[in-house]
């Protein structure tokens, strides 16, 4: 399988081609072809030491605690555990990653993706990160928990509609092999990004004086 590392993941976005894989060998897999077997015999040793190969749960060469593959190959948001900003991408692609990688898939058919995308990514958000979630510094630290407990507002399918189109058009540029090195798409995306930010304040009936607060954390970036 695609083997990718969470610096592979950008602001709506990721790298979607890799030149490393990882063998993927869960339970339902009976048998590894001799190549396989003879790669990893140099790591018998280390792999016969784990406790479900000792109760003969599962044979040496199998992983011992496997995710749903679903997780890694369905649309989902995918998280470093630190960035300096709320940084969400998103695939629809086969993107397995190790443990530095949060993925966020659907639970709930009526909360789309892309709407909690255009939410993640925002703002409004990245503030809430900073002084509600978890920090290193400077660098925001995001694990397991403030993911778990940032708040998504709760709204129609046809109110989470317009957020959901901007995504639409995010995607299409920062799918493109040449996005992380065409200034001009990147300010088209800034353009669209800015445009979620309205949207969202709206949202949450932000006062302009509590706009002025939020747009003050990014002074630098304008």
């Amino acid at each position: 399988k695609p083997f990718f590392k969470n610096s592979n993941i950008y602001k709506n976005g990721t790298v979607t081609t890799v030149n490393e894989y990882l063998l993927y060998i869960d339970r339902g897999v009976k048998t590894i072809g001799e190549n396989i077997k003879e790669h990893l015999e140099k790591y018998k040793k280390i792999l016969d030491e784990r406790r479900e190969v000792k109760n003969s749960v599962i044979n040496w060469w199998q992983l011992q605690w496997p995710r749903e593959q679903s997780i890694f190959e369905s649309p989902k948001i995918v998280v470093p555990q630190r960035s300096s900003r709320n940084t969400f991408g998103y695939n629809e692609v086969h993107w397995y990653a190790s443990a530095d990688v949060y993925f966020i898939t659907e639970k709930n058919k009526s909360i789309s993706l892309k709407y909690v995308l255009a939410l993640l990514n925002s703002k409004l958000y990245y503030v809430w990160f900073y002084y509600r979630g978890k920090r290193k510094g400077e660098n925001l630290e995001l694990l397991q928990k403030p993911l778990s407990e940032v708040p998504i507002k709760k709204i129609s399918e046809s109110d989470q509609r317009p957020f959901i189109e901007i995504v639409d058009k995010i995607l299409s540029i920062t799918k493109d092999e040449d996005y992380l090195n065409n200034p001009e798409k990147q300010a088209k995306v800034k353009e669209y990004e800015h445009e979620i930010d309205n949207l969202v304040y709206k949202l949450y009936d932000l006062t302009p004086a509590e706009i002025s607060i939020i747009e003050g954390n990014f002074k630098e970036e304008k």
